[in-house]
């Protein structure tokens, strides 16, 4: 229902053939899932086939780097710099991996012969630190095909609740017509879910219909910030219905919301052409999530680190694991992990 791509786990079968889903999801999908990635790699969200693809970014200052799924970093690409005096050549290279050095090291020895590969790959030194300054991230979504993965998405609800997907002309007119209008639109003039856990990225979708209107809407959110109301249908008559799902894709933690989808006819067209939309409800909305990601990979980092010290100090104590830990020890074991932890406590205390 909600694509895998970005976290979803839920399966509906019969909803669409499988050479459907393949090309929907080959083309809406993962154009929603490249919008959204940036918050996959922020939030560490736990995809259920294989992590969220590294991605490029830039610094604040300028520099490029990768964010790789496990939340770490590293150069985009290697560098290779020459300097020359009267007396000496010299070479500064960084590689991301001892493979990449080897191969840089290679195509140097053309020039230079009596190059020891191996000598030099003996006292290469790799090192670890932390980005002085912060990565800029884009948070747009949009455009047709990312549209269409999400009013598939409310779709899917809808069949999911045993409805008839006939009653919902507007969406099956925009989902195979290309020329057809959008029957969605991003909605955060208020916000819809009633009982809302502050930063949670949840992904949610809502359906509800009204009889008596002759609407089926639909409600779709990403990552708590990303929020859109679709409407299914504008000639629905039958039994009313209304059915929600909440999932939060760090830790697949279901959640029990309620989404208040009072809409009316003449509020669908102002919501499809961006007008109930408020860019300072966003900004909020993200921030919320941002923090409470950045709270959650603080206290990750910070148990690494701690837990990194602590082995470090034991192996240069002489210490095993299972071994008991003398008193005389104690005062040296503290002076190794305090070493270890130095970079980790000065970055954080130059950005509180």
């Amino acid at each position: 229902m909600i694509p895998q791509s970005i976290g979803g786990r839920l399966k509906v079968k019969g909803f669409i053939c499988r050479s459907c889903n393949s090309k929907t999801g080959d083309k809406w999908d993962a154009e929603l899932a490249k919008q959204l990635n940036p918050l996959n790699l922020l939030c560490n969200v736990k995809r259920e086939r294989s992590p969220p693809p590294s991605q490029n970014f830039n610094t604040r200052g300028g520099d490029s780097f990768t964010w790789n799924s496990d939340g770490t970093y590293s150069p985009s690409k290697p560098t290779f710099k020459r300097s020359e005096t009267d007396e000496v050549v010299k070479y500064d290279i960084v590689a991301r991996d001892q493979k990449e050095a080897r191969r840089m090291l290679n195509g140097l020895k053309k020039k230079h012969p009596d190059i020891d590969i191996e000598d030099i790959l003996s006292q290469v030194s790799f090192v670890s630190d932390y980005l002085d300054d912060p990565i800029e991230m884009k948070t747009q979504i949009g455009g047709d095909l990312s549209g269409r993965s999400i009013v598939k998405t409310a779709l899917c609800m809808v069949y999911a609740s045993g409805v008839d997907l006939t009653f919902c002309n507007l969406a099956n007119n925009y989902l195979t017509n290309n020329n057809a209008a959008p029957c969605y639109g991003y909605y955060n003039e208020e916000d819809l879910v009633e009982n809302r856990e502050k930063g949670v990225p949840i992904h949610c979708v809502a359906i509800k219909s009204d009889a008596k209107k002759n609407l089926i809407l639909g409600y779709v959110e990403f990552f708590g910030a990303y929020r859109m109301v679709v409407c299914l249908s504008d000639c629905y008559k039958g039994e009313d219905f209304y059915n929600v799902y909440s999932i939060n894709p760090v830790n697949q933690e279901i959640f029990d919301i309620n989404v208040d989808l009072d809409f009316s006819q003449e509020d669908i067209e102002p919501i499809c052409n961006y007008e109930r939309a408020s860019f300072y409800n966003f900004k909020r909305a993200m921030s919320d999530v941002i923090e409470r990601a950045q709270a959650a990979s603080f206290d990750a980092e910070r148990k690494r680190v701690i837990d990194l010290a602590y082995a470090y100090a034991l192996e240069e104590c002489g210490i095993k694991e299972g071994d008991t830990i003398e008193a005389v020890h104690l005062e040296k074991i503290t002076q190794l992990v305090m070493q270890k932890l130095m970079p980790f406590l000065i970055h954080h205390s130059k950005n509180r």
